[in-house]
């Protein structure tokens, strides 16, 4: 089967519902990544920026067939049956459960965005010490090397910050406590959406389900909220 169709089969797929793919569709439409299995059932691909096997399929027994536990270490699962099975038999540590928010529109945000600026290593400690979500400093580290990293500041000081996630969305998103309250989540992540938009991809991020103050930014910021749900697995 050529590249084209097997796309072409994944891409109709996923558009069943496309807030909960947005996470394979964006890779599929930016070219970074690869498709392992595409049919009326279900679609696996290996992104390969991050390296993660994201899998959406409705046939168990038909997955388990598929998977290389040797090869894949993190994983985004759509069913979670199939989560659970992964996660018991690779013995990974790591699962946790998130929703998709999207921009689904054009129209950019207006704003001054003059005190965001793109981060360098002199605020990886800073980083580091402040986003408790990701204790990973070799992450932070591929981000700053890509430029997917962005601080706002106050007063030449530090407030908060956004990445762009090795597979494409949107995260890391933090403000700093003592800046708190002062707007500066919402002009980070508008500043993001416009730069998504300006290089023609869709604004797209991930928040898990137990984060009502950043499902709550979500929707005022216009985003749509999957309702299906997503599972990270890893080491």
């Amino acid at each position: 089967m050529s590249s084209k169709i097997l796309t072409e089969k994944a891409i109709q797929y996923l558009l069943e519902d496309h807030l909960s793919n947005i996470d394979m569709l964006e890779p599929l439409r930016r070219g970074t990544a690869d498709i392992l299995y595409a049919e009326n059932d279900g679609v696996v691909i290996h992104e390969r920026n991050s390296h993660a096997y994201m899998i959406s399929m409705q046939d168990l027994e038909k997955c388990q067939s598929i998977i290389d536990f040797g090869k894949y270490r993190l994983f985004a699962v759509h069913q979670n049956n199939i989560a659970d099975w992964i996660r018991k038999k690779g013995r990974f540590s790591n699962r946790f459960e998130v929703c998709q928010a999207v921009y689904g529109r054009n129209e950019t945000f207006e704003g001054h965005f003059d005190s965001i600026r793109v981060l360098s290593y002199e605020y990886i400690d800073q980083i580091c010490r402040n986003y408790d979500a990701m204790d990973d400093r070799q992450y932070i580290e591929k981000l700053i090397d890509k430029k997917q990293l962005w601080g706002i500041f106050d007063n030449d000081a530090l407030a908060g910050f956004i990445g762009e996630h090795l597979e494409g969305s949107m995260g890391l998103l933090e403000v700093l406590p003592e800046y708190r309250r002062k707007g500066y989540g919402y002009k980070l992540e508008t500043f993001l959406i416009n730069h998504f938009l300006q290089l023609n991809v869709i604004p797209f991020c991930q928040v898990r389900i137990n984060n009502s103050e950043s499902l709550a930014l979500q929707k005022k910021i216009g985003m749509e909220i999957s309702e299906l749900t997503t599972f990270w697995i890893s080491d």
